[in-house]
């Protein structure tokens, strides 16, 4: 029985540890890869452009007037990446933001 429980203990162990593969997306990782190629004041047809360069699928909100994007790419079922890339007024990026969100299914 004690042999049963090690063996089990390993194999749910194993089970955490590998369900992470190493090529789980960072929130730092994106936030390197907006920051490096935008800056806060440009224009959003220049952003636009950009955007399309960076291999993140974006959408854009016109009620919120912000790019948006939902990364599922991560070590776990329950995590995901929020980007948010918002604009003012005067259609200049205003701020980048990049969080971790977590569901509960």
């Amino acid at each position: 029985m004690q042999r049963l429980m090690k063996y089990i203990f390993i194999l749910v162990i194993s089970s955490f540890i590998s369900a992470c593969n190493g090529d789980c997306m960072k929130v730092k990782d994106i936030e390197k890869k907006l920051f490096d190629k935008l800056s806060i004041g440009v224009d959003r047809n220049v952003a636009n452009a950009t955007l399309k360069e960076i291999d993140i699928k974006f959408s854009f909100d016109i009620h919120q007037n912000r790019y948006q994007a939902s990364i599922t790419e991560g070590c776990g079922s329950h995590e995901y990446i929020v980007v948010y890339i918002v604009f003012d007024s005067a259609d200049k990026l205003s701020k980048i933001d990049v969080s971790k969100q977590y569901t509960s299914w």
